[in-house]
């Protein structure tokens, strides 16, 4: 089967972080009923003048960059909205 893209999404009214993960079957790692995720990156948005605009991009490529073990990740937690603060 064919790869989706699955957004989760954490909103507040001027500020918009999101994980992207590939969703695959037959998967590389399943762990949810057959479902492999894949991370895929993060976004932080933020709106000016009532448009969402890029404030930063982490690919999974980058977020792998200096490190020989693989890395993923499934969760945000966002400490600060205003500046871009998350815990993954």
């Amino acid at each position: 089967m064919g790869e989706t893209l699955q957004v989760v999404t954490y909103l507040t009214a001027d500020h918009q972080f999101s994980l992207l993960v590939r969703v695959s079957s037959p998967p590389q790692h399943t762990f949810n009923h057959g479902l492999g995720f894949d991370f895929e990156s993060i976004e932080w948005r933020t709106k000016a003048g009532g448009m969402w605009q890029e404030r930063v991009v982490i690919s999974a490529t980058a977020f792998q960059a200096g490190s020989s073990h693989r890395r993923s990740i499934s969760q945000l937690q966002v400490t600060d909205a205003t500046k871009g603060g998350v815990i993954i």
